[in-house]
């Protein structure tokens, strides 16, 4: 029920602006304050090869690691539209193996969409028409953690599937805002 308040919290404070570079910080102190994660990265783009960082945050100070990811997960994430975790990388072979976990030394990572759904829009009187078509990806949240002891749990990864979809609102509207007043 904790999660739930701080989630309906969050989510009226992401909406209290409609500018792109507050809402942006206001996702990232968010999800820190949700997951507990060391780092997170928002990356935003038309497609998983030209994501770019939007936001980040980085707890460990390690400078050296505040733009590394692990590229894997991240593309997966995109390309799929589903929500990735690692609860413990060490263990899991699609992506134990990958450079970018392993020279991070990471233990635990999430990753999910950032998804917009449009369904009235693009389904118009057609009931029946594919849910896929009427949403897009603007993104990525990322986050993940070092420790070896602290793993995220399939609860934590679904609270951040939870806010990512309000957080995807509020980006695009903050966009829409800022493209109007050009």
């Amino acid at each position: 029920m904790q999660s739930l308040t701080a989630l309906l919290e969050i989510s009226k404070a992401l909406n209290s602006s409609l500018r792109l570079k507050e809402v942006l910080e206001k996702v990232m102190d968010a999800v820190i304050a949700l997951t507990d994660g060391e780092r997170c990265l928002m990356m935003l783009g038309e497609s998983a090869e030209d994501l770019e960082i939007a936001a980040r945050r980085n707890l460990t100070r390690d400078a050296e690691l505040s733009d590394q990811y692990s590229q894997s997960v991240v593309r997966a994430a995109y390309e799929t539209g589903e929500a990735q975790i690692l609860t413990d990388v060490s263990e899991d072979d699609r992506f134990s193996a990958q450079q970018s976990i392993v020279g991070l030394h990471l233990r635990t990572v999430m990753c999910v969409p950032l998804r917009l759904s449009h369904f009235a829009a693009a389904q118009g009187s057609d009931a029946n028409a594919d849910h896929d078509s009427a949403q897009r990806i603007l993104g990525v949240l990322y986050v993940d953690r070092r420790s070896p002891t602290r793993h995220f749990s399939d609860q934590d990864l679904s609270l951040l599937e939870s806010f990512a979809s309000h957080a995807a609102i509020a980006i695009d509207n903050a966009r829409l805002y800022e493209e109007a007043l050009e």
